[in-house]
């Protein structure tokens, strides 16, 4: 369903990447999470619940919308919305708080 592009960015277990789909063209963000990084049942109970509370967040223009989760043998991946501007810890230490 989905074409995986370039990297946009990686943290301790995730590496994100802009992904269009196939069928509309839309460009989003896959967040994929590697299973060898989740060690214990408290790293995938964590997925679960980021999973579990991106589903049920409301539609709102200033909350990242969540289109769907996948895995294969690698990794879990989450599919939302594509933010761009930056990261926001960034802004956050430019402003001095």
């Amino acid at each position: 369903m989905y074409l995986v592009d370039r990297e946009l960015g990686r943290g301790e277990f995730v590496v994100t990447y802009l992904c269009i789909e196939r069928d509309t063209k839309e460009l989003l963000a896959c967040k994929s999470i590697s299973k060898r990084k989740l060690r214990t049942a408290v790293d995938v109970e964590g997925v679960r619940r980021e999973v579990a509370i991106m589903t049920h967040l409301p539609k709102d223009s200033s909350i990242v919308s969540f289109k769907e989760a996948c895995e294969d043998d690698n990794a879990v991946h989450l599919v939302m919305e594509l933010c761009e501007g930056g990261e926001l810890f960034d802004r956050i230490v430019a402003q001095g708080h």
